[in-house]
């Protein structure tokens, strides 16, 4: 049964804009979360992904151009809990401080999992702290994540999952799960042409070609 929210999720947009409000205070916030060193029994046997930084310096300074002027904030090596963290302090920020959120992963991958520094956990668990009934400060905001993640053999069979759980059915005026936009250097199951010491990965590095 559907329940209903008696304080809708605001935005400053109008309901038949085709285009998203963007004349917040700030126009975005970066978060860049780069792993590069990897330990643990899980993870200790991966490789460190040297060239890496190269890809989180070229995002950082393409978001923090005069075009865009982002707040970015690069993480390195961080643990899924420190992630978590860092992404419910977003959360909490206020409604009318940025027009938009950016949040950059680079790391092994396989399947719908990501690794942290020593573990693994389900790529989902990231982009659900961002449903507008989580994160009303970037409702009916634009939400774009981009996944670097070369592949890696893993054990992701017997990894209990740390969800949060799929939200409770409540109607907003918009969309709980809307202006998402989240880009994958491939599709699962497939290659990531890996990094180069000298230029990073081909996926931020075409990315960035445009910018």
């Amino acid at each position: 049964m559907c329940t209903f929210n008696k304080k809708p999720v605001e935005y400053l947009g109008k309901e038949d804009s085709e285009c998203y409000t963007m004349n917040y205070n700030k126009k975005g916030l970066c978060y860049i979360f780069n792993h590069e060193n990897f330990k643990g029994p899980k993870l200790g046997s991966l490789k460190q992904r040297i060239g890496t930084d190269i890809d989180a310096e070229l995002l950082k300074n393409v978001f923090t151009k005069p075009e865009l002027e982002f707040d970015v904030y690069k993480f390195t090596d961080y643990t899924y809990g420190q992630i978590v963290e860092k992404l419910q302090l977003v959360q909490k920020l206020d409604k009318l401080k940025y027009s938009c959120f950016v949040c950059c992963i680079l790391s092994y991958g396989k399947e719908d999992y990501l690794c942290d520094c020593e573990d693994i956990y389900p790529v989902q668990n990231i982009y659900q702290l961002f449903f507008g009934d989580k994160c009303k400060a970037f409702a009916g905001k634009p939400k774009i994540f981009f996944i670097q993640a070369c592949p890696c053999d893993v054990d992701v069979s017997s990894t209990e999952s740390t969800d949060y759980g799929e939200p409770k059915p409540v109607v907003f005026r918009i969309p709980t799960r809307s202006d998402f936009l989240v880009v994958y250097s491939t599709i699962p199951g497939d290659i990531s042409w890996n990094l180069n010491i000298n230029q990073g990965s081909w996926f931020i590095d075409a990315f960035l070609f445009y910018y």
